[in-house]
């Protein structure tokens, strides 16, 4: 079972689960039969504390170069250790998409947040944007807010994924001041935003563009790990020198 403290360290990461991997160590000190009941604890107890809709994969092997105690899975733990440090080396170009990736979604947001705020604006009564009461507005805007929204969705087709939260979105109407200067909807705002989703983010995606790019060195794939390589990564060479020096001793 997972203990306390290390659940409580999962439920902290539990907001970054996607970037979360698990490692089972030392895959080689059992044998295959209780090899199988440790993994499916530890996948019971990781998705019990991550709640995640996918499976959390699991690298098992032993991560170190000397042999393994029991060769029942020597196939699978040699995969695994391939696949963990093919996972390492791209981890610069994962962090650029993902940093590409929240760049396009925040654009889409703006420009639902524009296109929601101009209808708004432009569904206010005549008769209360004369009087200029902004307390009548508001008092207008919460009882139809949730019209208002499907509205605008529909009208504009915006995303039902990018649409703010609506009990949020109220409470924010509730505490702004001037009502009446919510900016209308310019086309030429919404072209330069449709611009970045449309053409910079696929030139950055495909490094056409000067700065920061994917390069065509990071799309190569990985090498496979040479022979020393988890003695480097994690230090256990030395220690296994360490050990067959007290031995011959």
């Amino acid at each position: 079972d997972i203990s306390d403290e290390f659940q409580e360290v999962m439920e902290v990461l539990r907001p970054y689960a996607d970037k979360v991997r698990c490692v089972l160590n030392k895959a080689d000190q059992i044998d295959a039969s209780n090899l199988v009941r440790v993994y499916g604890a530890l996948l019971w107890n990781v998705g019990k504390v991550l709640r995640t809709p996918e499976v959390a994969r699991v690298f098992v092997s032993s991560f170190w170069n000397e042999e393994y105690r029991y060769q029942d899975h020597k196939t699978l733990f040699e995969e695994d250790k391939a696949a963990v440090l093919k996972e390492l080396n791209s981890l610069p170009r994962t962090a650029l998409l993902r940093k590409i990736n929240s760049l396009a979604a925040r654009v889409r947001r703006v420009k639902t947040h524009l296109t929601l705020v101009a209808h708004l604006k432009q569904r206010i009564p005549w008769r209360l944007k004369v009087f200029r009461a902004d307390s009548s507005i508001r008092e207008w805007l919460n009882q139809n807010l949730q019209t208002l929204f499907q509205e605008a969705q529909r009208i504009h087709n915006l995303s039902p994924g990018d649409m703010p939260n609506l009990e949020a979105f109220k409470q924010k109407l509730d505490s702004f001041e001037g009502l009446l200067q919510l900016p209308a909807l310019d086309p030429k705002d919404i072209r330069r935003l449709e611009r970045v989703t449309d053409t910079e983010v696929p030139n950055l995606l495909s490094g056409n563009v000067g700065g920061v790019s994917l390069s065509k060195e990071s799309l190569k794939a990985p090498e496979p790990p040479s022979p020393g390589a988890w003695s480097t990564l994690f230090g256990f060479g030395e220690r296994a020198a360490k050990r067959r020096k007290c031995d011959e001793n």
